[in-house]
C-alpha cells in the first residue's frame, strides 16, 4: 500500500511506502484522515494521510528518494503535543513579522509549521518575486532557537490556509474543505470550456487566480472535442458545405460559415 501524507495545507504530498524497519504497508494499515509519526531525511514528523492506494508488487529499488518511514500511528498525546505549540502560532507569525519588517522584505507570513521534533519551524510566506532572506533566516534561528525554514507559497495556497471564505458558488471554497491537490489553472481552459464570453473577473476565485473548479469537467470536454469537427474543419450541412467556425459542446452544436458567407447554428446530428 502507497499512502499519502501532508504536513501543512501549504506543503506538497509525500509518498511513503514502508514502516520502519522496511516492512511494506499493507492494505488496511491506514485510512484517509489518519495522523502518523514518520521519519525524513530531516527529522521526525507529524502528517496526515489525504489519500491511500494499493501498490502493486514490483522489484528493484522504490522510486522514493531519501529517507522516508511511517514509525507509528499518532496518538491523542502526540496531537495534543501539536495542538500546545500552535497556541504560540500567531505570537510567532508577528515575531518573524517584525524582522521582515526591520529588513524591509517584501514578504507576507501567512502559516508556520511547528515539526514534531521541535528543532525545527518552517514559515510559509508569499512574496511578488524572488527574495534574499538569509539574514532573516539567520535571526529568526536566533530568535527561536531553532532550524527555520522559509517556504514561498502561491495565491492559490495562501487560499487554503486563510480559512472562512465563501466562493461565488455560495460554499466553503474547495481548498479549505475537501480539495488536497492543489493544481495549477491554465487560461486554455477558458476556451475549452466557452467561457470566454463571462469575463475574466467572474472567472476568479478568492486568490485572484482562475477558479480551480475550471479543472472538474476539462476531461469531459477533451471527450466532447473528439467528438465534435475541429475548428476549421469543412462539413456538409443541410444547407450545403462550410467552415466550422465554433463549437457548442454542451448545446451539441456548431457555428458553420456557408460558402456564401453566411453563420448558420447547426445540431451536430444533422452534421454530415
Amino acid at each position: 500500500m502507497i499512502a499519502y501524507v501532508k504536513f501543512a495545507p501549504w506543503d506538497k504530498v509525500y509518498k511513503f511506502e514502508e514502516w520502519a524497519g522496511g516492512r511494506p504497508l499493507a492494505a488496511g494499515d491506514f485510512k484517509t484522515g489518519d495522523f502518523v509519526i514518520v521519519k525524513t531525511d530531516f527529522g521526525i514528523d507529524l502528517g496526515q494521510v489525504v489519500k491511500t492506494e494499493i501498490k502493486e508488487a514490483e522489484s528493484g529499488q522504490t522510486e522514493i528518494e531519501g529517507l522516508r518511514i511511517i514509525l507509528r500511528k499518532a496518538t491523542a498525546g502526540d496531537l495534543e503535543k501539536v495542538k500546545k505549540r500552535e497556541a504560540d502560532k500567531d505570537c510567532t507569525i508577528g515575531e518573524g513579522n517584525k524582522l521582515i519588517k526591520k529588513y524591509n522584505l517584501p514578504i507576507k507570513l501567512v502559516d508556520v509549521l511547528f515539526h514534531f521534533d521541535g528543532g525545527r519551524i518552517t514559515f510559509a510566506f508569499v512574496a511578488p518575486e524572488r527574495v534574499d532572506f538569509r539574514e532573516l533566516v539567520k535571526e529568526l534561528s536566533r530568535k527561536f532557537h531553532k532550524s527555520v525554514k522559509m517556504y514561498q507559497i502561491t495565491a492559490r495556497q495562501e487560499a487554503a490556509v486563510a480559512g472562512g471564505d465563501i466562493g461565488s458558488c455560495g460554499q466553503l471554497i474547495c481548498c479549505r474543505c475537501f480539495l488536497k491537490e492543489i493544481r495549477p489553472v491554465g487560461t486554455d481552459l477558458i476556451n475549452n470550456q466557452e467561457l470566454a464570453h463571462r469575463g475574466i473577473d467572474r472567472l476568479l476565485g478568492v486568490c485572484g487566480r482562475l477558479k480551480c473548479c475550471l479543472l472538474y469537467e476539462e476531461e469531459l470536454y477533451k471527450e466532447l472535442a473528439t467528438v465534435f469537427p475541429a475548428i476549421g474543419a469543412t462539413v456538409k450541412t443541410g444547407q450545403g458545405k462550410g467552415e466550422v467556425i465554433d463549437r457548442h459542446f454542451l448545446k451539441e452544436t456548431l457555428t458553420i460559415k456557408t460558402e456564401d458567407g453566411v453563420l448558420i447554428e447547426v445540431p451536430l446530428k444533422d452534421i454530415k
